[in-house]
C-alpha cells in the first residue's frame, strides 16, 4: 500500500512541532536556570528584578528579527523599504460600490465605505 496524503500531513505536523519544541526548551530552560541562580545567590527581591531583566531582554532578543521587517534599522527608511509609492486612499460604498469623495455615498446616501488604496 502507498503512503496516504494524510499521513504525509501528519508527519510534517509532527515534524514541526518536534522542532518548535526543541527551539522552545533552547531558549526557556536557559532563562529558568538563570532565573533559579538568581534567586538563589541575590535573594527574593534582587532575584525577581533580576529575573524581569532577563525576561524583557529574552524577549527583545527573539524580537529582532521583527524590528528590522518593520525598519528599526539604519538600513531602511521606514517599514517600505525606503520606497515611496505614490499610492492613494480612496473609498468605495459598501451599498452600491460606487465611488465615495465626501461623508456619504452621492448614489444612495450611505455612510458606510471601504479604504481602498489606488
Amino acid at each position: 500500500m502507498g503512503v496516504s496524503f494524510y499521513s504525509i500531513i501528519a508527519m510534517y505536523i509532527v515534524m514541526f512541532n518536534v522542532r518548535l519544541l526543541q527551539r522552545w526548551l533552547l531558549v526557556v530552560v536557559p532563562i529558568i536556570g538563570a532565573s533559579i541562580l538568581a534567586t538563589y545567590f541575590l535573594g527574593f527581591v534582587l532575584g525577581f528584578i533580576s529575573n524581569m531583566f532577563m525576561f524583557i531582554l529574552a524577549i527583545l532578543y527573539i524580537q529582532r528579527k521583527k524590528w528590522r521587517e518593520f525598519g528599526f534599522n539604519d538600513k531602511q527608511e521606514g517599514y517600505y523599504d525606503g520606497r515611496r509609492d505614490d499610492t492613494k486612499l480612496g473609498y468605495l460604498c459598501l451599498s452600491c460600490g460606487s465611488k465615495v469623495n465626501g461623508r456619504t455615498c452621492i448614489k444612495c446616501g450611505s455612510h458606510m465605505k471601504k479604504g481602498v488604496f489606488k
